[in-house]
């Protein structure tokens, strides 16, 4: 719960869990696919260009080595990310020419309200549409050519519009 300054158009204060009214100059809303309603909700009106797009990514098995200690790396030239992932690589894709490909009811909520249980879907998964630049990480990080893949997600991410 918010308390809103006179005129509506400032939050002065947020209402805890707990009940306690904590008094502010300012917030952040982080709430990523949500942040656009709770936005909506606190000043009625719809000011955050944000939209759910499908992102797909790759979980290899452990690999010898491998920590949270390693950088996360981004290639934007070949487009794709890889980092750390429990023991193991992780390698995500930007697709350079994405493909309309949300299910419609995704499609259909986008920029209205998203369920609280969203961040639980997942989509068709696809090698296709990774495929050149998956090939193009595994040239550059050799091991994980012999690296069996753990899972590969293909999921809900939010991004400004």
């Amino acid at each position: 719960e918010f308390r809103m300054g006179a005129g509506g158009a400032r939050v002065e204060a947020v209402r805890t869990t707990s009940g306690e009214w904590i008094e502010c100059d300012n917030i952040v809303v982080a709430a990523g696919a949500w942040t656009k309603q709770i936005i909506q909700k606190i000043c009625g009106a719809d000011l955050i260009p944000t939209a759910v797009v499908p992102h797909q990514y790759i979980i290899f098995e452990a690999t010898e080595g491998v920590s949270n200690a390693l950088p996360v790396v981004r290639d934007y030239e070949s487009k794709y990310y890889l980092k750390p992932e429990v023991g193991g690589f992780c390698v995500g894709v930007f697709e350079g020419n994405p493909r309309p490909h949300l299910p419609e009811e995704v499609r259909k909520r986008n920029g209205t309200s998203v369920p609280a249980d969203a961040m639980n879907e997942v989509f068709e998964e696809t090698f296709d549409k990774a495929d050149p630049w998956l090939e193009q990480a595994l040239e550059a990080v050799p091991v994980l050519q012999n690296t069996g893949i753990k899972s590969l997600l293909h999921g809900p991410d939010t991004h400004s519009v």
